[in-house]
């Protein structure tokens, strides 16, 4: 079985930390605003700890000591965060370590950001608390931030307490003594990490995890690509995960795509669109958001403790429904389309953040490589 340490090897090999551009007055300017950030964080830190309690970590604070990285294509510029066990901004076992997005700019509109003020340890998912939005830290992504098998992870029924199960981008996990079924909000012990590597280029950060773990029998070798496309306000995602292990990989996996466009109290027009008729079991109310054929609208900004959160159907098994477009009353939005069929979508939303959630499925047997992308396009 396995050792009992929480970290039993530590195999990461970054060869991109906190890489920027080269010197000139971009570096300057993204230096000085790292320095304002760090400030501000401390000051937060002191008031956010008065509202919500002593244990309590800005998120602005966790921000300015990871390590990121900085692209743009110059017309879309974003910080990406990257996967470190000490200093990592996310190194909780619910999301994908790989490809979380603090900032994403289009001019002066920011599509992403931090939509919690920081994280506690006696917190479940989230809280309010005081006119501040506490996360767990299982709970606390940035960004496009992707989780793999949200239900049931690979290997979680067969295999006995103390076992080893696989969460994609994260590693092999233990399963503990005292629960019967996998909960997303539980961190749990990582017990074979693998090995991280990351490259950057200009416009893009590339990632990549390996994982070998012959007592569980899963391996692979994942790897996901931001890339902002050159010559257009677009961010490509994409995915290569080849099956190393001598066991399949059966696996969902959904972006939370927490989105602060558009959030607030003004998010009155706010509108979700996809290309068919959106059906759900669970309808909001209709003074906070309101259905309309194909289209989600707001009619007013959320309150703290208010939550919009509907399954969505109504979509096809072919790709031209992998479609969600999200539009505020100034005109910005985003589409995102992905390059494989829906097998789930879900709509969730508090006054700092939208997500729409879009899952597909991924099969992969021993020795056989799948690929799958997302495309964003800003406007």
């Amino acid at each position: 079985m396995y050792p009992h340490s929480r970290w039993h090897r530590s195999l990461f090999r970054i060869g991109a930390f906190e890489r920027l551009p080269r010197p000139g007055v971009p570096v300057l300017l993204f230096g000085l605003a790292l320095v304002s950030t760090a400030v501000a964080s401390c000051v937060q830190t002191k008031d956010l700890a008065e509202q919500a309690g002593p244990d309590l970590n800005s998120v602005q604070h966790q921000l300015a000591g990871a390590p990121k990285a900085a692209i743009t294509n110059r017309i879309v510029s974003a910080t990406i965060m990257l996967p470190d066990a000490q200093r990592g901004f996310y190194r909780a076992t619910r999301f994908d370590w790989s490809g979380m997005i603090s900032s994403l700019k289009m001019g002066e509109t920011e599509y992403y950001g931090p939509w919690f003020d920081g994280t506690s340890e006696t917190v479940r998912d989230y809280e309010f608390q005081n006119g501040a939005i506490i996360a767990a830290r299982n709970t606390a992504a940035l960004g496009p931030a992707e989780s793999f098998d949200a239900v049931t992870p690979s290997g979680w029924e067969a295999v006995p307490a103390g076992g080893g199960f696989l969460k994609i981008g994260v590693g092999v996990l233990r399963k503990p003594e005292d629960q019967p079924a996998y909960s997303a909000f539980r961190p749990y012990d990582i017990i074979v990490p693998g090995e991280w590597s990351v490259s950057t280029e200009r416009s893009q950060v590339s990632f990549t995890h390996e994982i070998e773990d012959p007592v569980s029998g899963y391996g692979y070798s994942y790897t996901k690509s931001v890339i902002l496309v050159p010559g257009r306000p677009e961010m490509r995602i994409e995915h290569v995960l080849t099956n190393t292990g001598r066991n399949q990989i059966s696996t969902s996996v959904f972006n939370h795509n927490f989105l602060t466009l558009g959030a607030g109290p003004d998010r009155a027009g706010l509108t979700i669109r996809t290309p068919y008729a959106i059906s759900t079991t669970r309808v909001p109310a209709a003074d906070a958001a309101e259905l309309a054929g194909n289209s989600l609208v707001y009619r007013r900004g959320l309150a703290d403790g208010e939550v919009v959160s509907l399954p969505v159907t109504g979509y096809g098994s072919g790709t031209a429904d992998s479609v969600i477009s999200v539009d505020v009353a100034s005109g910005r939005g985003v589409t995102i389309a992905g390059d494989r069929p829906l097998s789930r979508v879900f709509f969730w939303s508090i006054r700092s953040t939208m997500a729409v959630e879009p899952y597909v499925q991924i099969e992969v047997q021993p020795g056989e490589t799948t690929r799958w992308s997302w495309l964003y396009h800003y406007r």
